[in-house]
């Protein structure tokens, strides 16, 4: 399915290029703020993980902190009220050791209920009053909101209204698993995770809902939130020839803020490629592929003639801009 937008008339056709493209600067030395939200209620001892939900999620998270050096990253626990915080830092190895130490809301004298809209409330506040373009939480639970006075969808609204995106992971295995309480009394639960609330609150913020049965899924899990939210200083196609149109995939995060996209065509000299967003824009039109439930018509700022908008890839978010 093919959408046009007509902004200012600088060209009178559209032609589709086979070309070599170049993806350059996205943002690159802008780092992304992040902050990990952690349930850590009674529930995340199940042993449906080995050797139970929150050791898991806790070797996964140092993990994902371990790829992203550069990266200011706060973490928040709750269970039916928030545990502990620690505010954004680069001293990741300080960070790893407050996770290591996170215990069960039972080992600490803590209400073991579920406050999902508490704990967005709390990562929301330490995002904020940021300066910044990339802002990012991770949720992960177990369970339902069922404590706390916040509602998830509220927050997760007040969110994008700040335009904070919030990627949700859903952790438990289908069926029943063991639950060992701090007495010694076992006993065998349902997964209670609200899978739908979960994925609302992705989608309303413009991130995703993971649901992971294992530990190898909840790595990949992370290993993708690192791979959407890494800033690229470039991507390559190489030259391909009798092609229909040119795609410019940057994966699947759909909100990199600003891009810089040079088209050089089989009928141009490399040399003199069209920059979007540079001030010098030649007088050809491109054919750029971004879904079309992302980019939103005011978007785009209007000094490329046309861009014929091809759903299946992403551009997004990002100011195509440029005067002749």
């Amino acid at each position: 399915m093919k959408k046009s937008f007509a902004l200012v008339a600088l060209l009178s056709l559209l032609i589709t290029i086979s070309a070599v493209v170049f993806i350059l600067n996205v943002n690159a030395d802008e780092k992304t703020n992040i902050v990990i939200v952690l349930d850590i209620s009674g529930s995340m001892a199940a042993e449906d993980f080995n050797p139970n939900r929150l050791e898991a999620a806790k070797g996964a998270i140092q993990n994902f902190i371990d790829n992203r050096q550069d990266n200011p990253i706060g973490f928040i626990t709750f269970a039916g009220e928030i545990a502990s915080q620690v505010t954004l830092t680069l001293d990741h190895e300080a960070l790893k050791q407050a996770i290591s130490e996170t215990q069960l809301a039972w080992n600490i004298g803590l209400d073991s209920g579920t406050a999902i809209g508490l704990g967005l409330d709390h990562a929301i506040n330490m995002l904020h009053d940021l300066d910044a373009n990339n802002r990012v939480i991770i949720l992960l639970t177990d369970g339902a909101n069922n404590a706390g006075e916040i509602d998830p969808l509220v927050a997760a609204q007040v969110a994008q209204e700040h335009n904070i995106r919030i990627y949700t992971v859903g952790v438990a295995k289908e069926g029943l698993a063991k639950l060992t309480f701090p007495d010694g009394r076992v006993e065998y639960r349902d997964n209670e995770i609200d899978e739908e609330t979960l994925k609302k609150i992705a989608e309303v913020t413009g991130g995703q809902y993971f649901r992971v049965e294992d530990i190898d899924r909840l790595r990949e899990a992370y290993d993708k939130i690192s791979e959407l939210e890494y800033p690229r200083k470039y991507r390559e196609y190489r030259e391909t020839k009798n092609t229909p149109s040119i795609p410019v995939p940057i994966q699947e995060s759909q909100h990199i803020p600003v891009i810089q996209v040079i088209v050089a065509s089989q009928d141009i000299k490399k040399g003199s490629p069209l920059v979007t967003n540079s001030t010098h824009v030649q007088d050809w039109p491109i054919t750029l592929v971004v879904p079309d439930t992302i980019i939103d018509e005011t978007e785009i700022i209007s000094q490329v003639a046309k861009i014929d908008i091809v759903q299946g890839q992403v551009i997004t978010r990002g100011m195509l801009t440029g005067s002749k």
